[in-house]
C-alpha cells in the first residue's frame, strides 16, 4: 500500500472542494481487488466500498497501471546470467537440456470489443477475444507477456508481432527498423527540439511513426527510472543532504522547491481555462524539489487549474508524508532553539509556513542583507536544475507541440 500511495497520491485519503473527508486507502483498494479477484461488476462492489460505479472503474484503472508501472521492472523483464543458469539446470534436470521455458497462447473474450474493431480481433470460433501470449518457466515466473495485439486471429499472428525474438518483419516480410533509428528519432526531437519533419530525413521514418517512438521512449525511460531516481530520499539520502545543508549554513535544509511555467501551443481549447498563465499564456507548470547536486527527487506535472505556484502546491502530494504525521525525525539547533522538521529553501510567493524559508524582501541591516543573499544564492539549485533541463533538451526551450498533457 505505501508504494501505491507513493506513486499515485489519488489512493491517499484527501479532502474535497466543501472540506468533506474524501474515500479511505482500503476503499479504493477494496473496490479494485474485488473486481480483480471475483470478476465482479462494479454494480456488485458499490454497496461494499460505499463508492460509485465511475469512482470503482477508475480505482480499477488506476490501480493496474499503477502495479504495472511499479513492479514490471521486478517481475516482468528478461532472465538475468543467474536466471538463465538457474532455468537451465531445471531443464536439464527434467530431461530437457537447453530449455529456459515454455511459450503459450490464451484468448480471453471479448464482450464490448468496439464494432470498427471486430475484424481485428475474431478468433476461429467466431468470437472477439484478446490474445496473451507469455514465456513461463517451471516455477510459473512469466517473464515474457505480450497482450492484445491487433490481428492476432491466431498464435502464429501474435509470434510474428512479438518482440521476444526482437527483430520484426513487416506483413511483406521486409524487415522492419532498426532499433538505432527509432531511438535516434526520439533524441534529436528531445535534444534540439525538433519537429518531426526535420527528423524524416535522417532516420527515413514517416512523421506518425517518428512520434509515436518520441511517446513511447519517454513512456519507456519514466517506467524504468521513474521508482530509481525520482524517489523520496532515503535516511541515508536525508543525512548526505542535511550535512550539506549545515555546511552551507542552512542547518535543517534539504532542498529547494519551485515552478517552471512551460508554454503549450496546442493546448485544446476546452482545456485553455484550466492552462492559462497571468500573462494570456496557456502553460503547463512543473513543480519540482532539488538539492545542491541537481537530483530533482520531487516533480508534479500537467496539474490542472494550477495558473501559478500555490495553485499547484494545493496538489502537491510532496507534504503528504508531513499531514499524516510521517515526516523524518530530524533535530537541529539555531539561535539555542532545537527545531525537528526540515525544510526548503522558496521565493516570495510561498506561504509563511514552517516548512518554507524565504529571503527577507527589502532587507535593510547587514545581517538582513547578509541572510538574504545566502538564501538567494543557495535557492538557485533548482533554477539551476530548470537551466540543466532546459539546456539539454532543446524540446522544453520551445512550446509545447503535443496535444495531450501526457
Amino acid at each position: 500500500m505505501h508504494d501505491i500511495c507513493n506513486y499515485d497520491t489519488y489512493f491517499i485519503q484527501k479532502y474535497d472542494a466543501v472540506g468533506v473527508l474524501g474515500l479511505l486507502l482500503e476503499q479504493k483498494l477494496t473496490a479494485a481487488l474485488r473486481m480483480l479477484a471475483y470478476g465482479a461488476f462494479a454494480e456488485q462492489v458499490d454497496e461494499i466500498a460505499r463508492m460509485g460505479k465511475s469512482t470503482i472503474l477508475e480505482c480499477l484503472v488506476r490501480f493496474c497501471d499503477t502495479v504495472k508501472n511499479l513492479y514490471t521492472r521486478e517481475y516482468l523483464r528478461k532472465p538475468t546470467p543467474w536466471d538463465l543458469q538457474r532455468l537451465l539446470q531445471k531443464g536439464e534436470a527434467r530431461c530437457f537440456p537447453g530449455m529456459i521455458g515454455s511459450i503459450d497462447c490464451m484468448h480471453w473474450q471479448w464482450k464490448n470489443c468496439p464494432t470498427a474493431w471486430q475484424g481485428d480481433y475474431g478468433n476461429r470460433k467466431g468470437q472477439k477475444s484478446i490474445i496473451l501470449e507469455a514465456v513461463a518457466s517451471f516455477d510459473t515466473w512469466a517473464w515474457h507477456a505480450l497482450f492484445g495485439v491487433a490481428e492476432s486471429q491466431n498464435d502464429l499472428n501474435v509470434l510474428g508481432q512479438s518482440p521476444v525474438f526482437n527483430d520484426k518483419y513487416d506483413a511483406v516480410g521486409v524487415l522492419g527498423l532498426l532499433l538505432e533509428q527509432k531511438l535516434t528519432a526520439a533524441l534529436r526531437m528531445l535534444a534540439y527540439g525538433a519537429f518531426a519533419e526535420q527528423v524524416d530525413e535522417i532516420a527515413r521514418m514517416g512523421k506518425s511513426t517518428i512520434l509515436e517512438c518520441l511517446v513511447r521512449f519517454c513512456d519507456t525511460v519514466k517506467n524504468l527510472y521513474m521508482r530509481e531516481y525520482l524517489r523520496k530520499p532515503t535516511p541515508w539520502d536525508l543525512q548526505r543532504l542535511l550535512q550539506k545543508g549545515e555546511a552551507r549554513c542552512f542547518p535543517g535544509m534539504i532542498g529547494s522547491i519551485d515552478c517552471m511555467h512551460w508554454q503549450w501551443k496546442n493546448c485544446p481549447t476546452g482545456w485553455q481555462g484550466d492552462y492559462g498563465n497571468r500573462k494570456g499564456q496557456k502553460s503547463i507548470i512543473l513543480e519540482a524539489v532539488a538539492s545542491f547536486d541537481t537530483w530533482a527527487w520531487h516533480a508534479l506535472f500537467g496539474v490542472a487549474e494550477s495558473q501559478n505556484d500555490l495553485n499547484v502546491l494545493g496538489q502537491s502530494p510532496v507534504f503528504n508524508d508531513v499531514l499524516r504525521g510521517h515526516s523524518p525525525q530530524i533535530t537541529y539547533q539555531i539561535n539555542n532553539t532545537v527545531y525537528s522538521s526540515a525544510y526548503y529553501l522558496t521565493d516570495g510567493i510561498y506561504p509563511r509556513w514552517t516548512t518554507f524559508v524565504k529571503t527577507i524582501p527589502n532587507p535593510q541591516s547587514e545581517k538582513e542583507k547578509s541572510f538574504a543573499a545566502f538564501q538567494e544564492s543557495n535557492r538557485k539549485d533548482v533554477e539551476r536544475c530548470f537551466g540543466i533541463l532546459q539546456a539539454r533538451w532543446g524540446i522544453i526551450r520551445g512550446a509545447a507541440r503535443m496535444f495531450d498533457e501526457e
